[in-house]
């Protein structure tokens, strides 16, 4: 469909929506920008629909700036929520529809089945004070589950830590009465692991997919020579070469599993992404298992904060669009544009159904700030029982834009909903606003979403 500049506008309005003097405006959540193909591409934030047209929106954006009827041919442009009524309130929907996605009856939990760890990171920001999770603390997450699972269609358990791996027991103990506790309630069960992959070997990936274990995070920091400057053993051992061992055996293997290889950027190893983008090609870009993902280090809390040669957050944000489109040019597959565009893509501490609960049973909700006194929510106790600080808990899942003027405004409501770090909000006052990267570089995301589904299909053709 043609609807740009170089078109007349049909005011011939059209009649099964024209009844009442019904007038239409341009949603406050489009986008329009050109694409590497010469034409320009129309993208709505609310709804990521996207249309394009070999000539400009800008007439069609003009008639309906001010609300205007209908005109003919322009059905379809309401039906993809380009086009709304002049009388509804944007804003209020699209957080009506966070409500609603927040409502759904499911779970969340990030158990940590150990705080000890295999390695000693140089950005890490954890103190490894605390052992595995006891066996009446176990036994006490089962009981909570058992109690509150009628109130569930969906519970996901992430294995976090420490290095969970370290704390293998736990899972191995907890993961099957869980299972049979959902089989038994007909609640779907989901569970991934963020891990280093050191100890990730075919043997345990195997035992772990029995216990429902189906997706896995796995940090590499580049090719050989970087990585194994910053992800050592407690020791000072390289971990390399074991981990892509491991990586690679479950590539030969059958495994249904989906494993993201993130590599953490700082300006140190910038200069190796383009060499350990190769690295991922020849070894991976076969197998639609495997993913990529490009993380900025942070001072996230760590002792070796002050020395990290950590990058800009805008260079940082450049670093990872450029970068990403580089991976994708390569062959390897990744979801960096598609999730980070995600209506409703909050972080999961903003989630009233989200909670991180510690080998020791303190209730968390962030992953990050275990120091932060506002971050302990909770505990669980052997008994079975969580008892929450519902005034600290309202801090982390009440703190967004709802009531913030800037967030009303912005077109990237709609992703973020102003959580896109309670954490900023609650260390920083609630006008310090935690904006996502991508708003300082919509345009450049949307262009190269655009440019990835495209280019996934010429690659189809060929």
């Amino acid at each position: 469909m043609n609807l740009g500049s170089g078109e007349k506008i049909n005011l011939k309005m059209n009649k099964e929506r024209s009844g009442g003097n019904r007038k239409y405006k341009w949603s406050k959540y489009n986008l329009t920008v050109p694409t590497h193909k010469k034409n320009f591409l129309l993208y709505n934030t609310a709804n990521q629909k996207m249309m394009t047209s070999e000539q400009s929106f800008e007439r069609r954006e003009n008639y309906y700036t001010d609300g205007a009827p209908l005109a003919k041919g322009d059905d379809k442009l309401v039906d993809l929520g380009f086009l709304v009524e002049e009388s509804i309130d944007e804003f209020a929907k699209q957080r009506f529809d966070y409500q609603q996605h927040q409502g759904d009856r499911s779970q969340q939990i990030i158990v940590m089945p150990t705080e000890q760890c295999n390695f000693r990171c140089v950005y890490c920001y954890e103190e490894f004070l605390k052992g595995t999770m006891e066996p009446e603390l176990q036994e006490g997450l089962i009981s909570w589950v058992k109690a509150n699972i009628s109130n569930w269609d969906n519970l996901a358990i992430s294995w976090f830590g420490g290095e969970p791996l370290v704390g293998y027991s736990v899972i191995e103990n907890v993961s099957p009465q869980i299972i049979e506790l959902c089989k038994e309630n007909n609640v779907k069960y989901t569970s991934g692991m963020t891990t280093n992959g050191f100890l990730l070997n075919i043997e345990k990936a195997k035992k772990l997919y029995d216990m429902g274990v189906r997706s896995y995070q796995i940090t590499v920091d580049g090719t050989e020579d970087y990585h194994d400057q910053t992800r050592v053993l407690m020791g000072g051992q390289k971990t390399y070469s074991k981990i892509m061992k491991n990586l690679l055996d479950i590539k030969d293997s059958d495994l249904d599993v989906s494993i993201k290889v993130r590599m953490n950027f700082s300006s140190f190893n910038t200069e190796n992404i383009s060499d350990f983008l190769d690295e991922l090609s020849s070894n991976f870009k076969s197998d639609p298992r495997f993913t990529f993902d490009l993380q900025p280090v942070g001072q996230w809390g760590g002792p070796n904060d002050e020395e990290l040669p950590i990058c800009t957050s805008n260079q940082a944000n450049l670093i990872e669009i450029d970068k990403t489109w580089e991976g994708i040019e390569k062959g390897i597959p990744t979801t960096k544009f598609l999730d980070a565009l995600r209506p409703n893509n909050v972080c999961y501490a903003a989630k009233e159904n989200s909670l991180v609960i510690g080998s020791d049973g303190i209730i968390y909700k962030c992953t990050v700030a275990f120091n932060n006194p506002m971050n302990h929510v909770g505990q669980l106790h052997p008994n079975g029982e969580i008892e929450l600080d519902m005034y600290k808990f309202s801090q982390w899942v009440s703190l967004d834009g709802a009531t913030d003027p800037h967030c009303q405004s912005c077109q990237v409501a709609p992703i973020c909903h102003g959580s896109f770090c309670p954490l900023v909000r609650i260390e920083h006052g609630k006008d310090t606003r935690p904006c996502p990267p991508l708003k300082s570089n919509l345009e450049a995301y949307v262009k190269n979403l655009y440019k990835q589904i495209t280019f996934s299909k010429e690659e189809v053709k060929q």
